[in-house]
């Protein structure tokens, strides 16, 4: 069970640092810290940086802060605009499904975070391994992004959701990991 695990980890971790003061724990998942950062550096910078109105912004769905301080700050500059939460196919809980092995690392950690503002999302994408490596490869190929595969999920996300939105519109993620810690996986095997 993977919330046991993650349990017993942060059992762990929390021990440790009550039995030594130079241990800290940084709680990702709960730490408001986590949102706030993007909320005043990240979603300003996305603000600062596109020219007009944003139309949709998505963001996988890790410890909850990036989509939530983001998505927070670009729906109160863009009320109408559309935001997802996106998942990997194989740990989609959000989207009510069972929690499994993927290769979309960071995200999809099989529990839903206090971080995550579950007010902010408009609907979830579901990726799937396969789709996110593919899309990791053309970044790389195509655009000279050496990105990983969880950069390969969201953006597999902002096209899906830029064809729904249609032409004209603008829509936005992040590219959150770089393709050399993935060296030993799928992302390299061609």
């Amino acid at each position: 069970d993977i919330g046991a695990c993650i349990e017993e980890c942060l059992n762990t971790a929390l021990r440790m640092a009550r039995e030594d003061p130079r241990v800290y724990v940084p709680q990702q998942f709960t730490n408001p810290a986590n949102p706030m950062v993007h909320k005043q550096q990240t979603a300003l910078e996305i603000l600062a940086d596109v020219d007009g109105p944003i139309d949709g912004f998505c963001s996988g769905v890790g410890t909850g802060g990036t989509i939530s301080g983001i998505g927070e700050v670009l729906k109160a500059e863009n009320p109408l605009m559309t935001i997802w939460a996106v998942e990997p196919e194989n740990a989609a809980i959000l989207a009510g499904g069972n929690i499994g092995t993927h290769l979309q690392m960071g995200i999809g950690d099989g529990l839903i975070p206090d971080n995550l503002n579950q007010a902010i999302y408009d609907d979830i994408y579901i990726v799937t391994d396969d789709e996110a490596i593919e899309t990791a490869r053309n970044l790389a190929r195509l655009e000279g992004l050496m990105c990983g595969i969880s950069s390969g999920t969201n953006v597999a996300a902002a096209l899906r959701l830029a064809e729904k939105l249609g032409p004209g519109k603008t829509v936005v993620t992040i590219l959150p990991d770089t393709a050399e810690r993935y060296f030993s996986t799928p992302l390299f095997e061609e």
